[in-house]
């Protein structure tokens, strides 16, 4: 390289580098101010993210506090279930074996009261007998 021979030269070389160095900071300048901007909207973005984290795991807390109470619900329902099963099971048995105690106790019923017919039959029959009628009254 050639060195500046004269102080004009020399001044117009720094005044060269003042203007490169000049542009060079306003290009950092600009540079840092986006830099600036793009990790601020990359701090709200990941803000929004955590607050949108914060909401997800709430509602997923409350979506399985929910499911447990549910669950719950569905167990005891099912043993309430379970339980009036058994009660009918019962009942069923209860009734179809009243309905056999109520027709055995129409026969018994029936019977008794052919047995009391036949003998107020013969009650009767022994009370006010028969007595045959001569042929002769007939003819008159």
């Amino acid at each position: 390289m050639n060195r500046p021979s004269s102080p004009r030269e020399l001044d117009s070389l720094r005044a060269a580098l003042e203007q490169r160095e000049v542009a060079a900071r306003a290009e950092v300048d600009k540079a840092t101010e986006r830099l600036e901007g793009v990790q601020k909207h990359v701090m709200l973005q990941a803000n929004e993210a955590k607050e949108a984290q914060r909401r997800a795991e709430a509602a997923l807390t409350k979506v399985q506090q929910r499911n447990e109470q549910l669950v719950g619900q569905v167990q005891q329902l099912s043993a309430e279930a379970a339980s009036q099963q058994r009660l009918a099971e019962r009942m069923q048995q209860q009734f179809a074996s009243a309905t056999d105690e109520a027709r055995e106790l129409r026969k018994e019923r029936d019977a008794l009261a052919q047995q009391l017919a036949l003998l107020q039959g013969r009650m009767e029959a022994q009370a006010h007998p028969v007595v045959p009628q001569s042929r002769s009254k007939r003819a008159r």
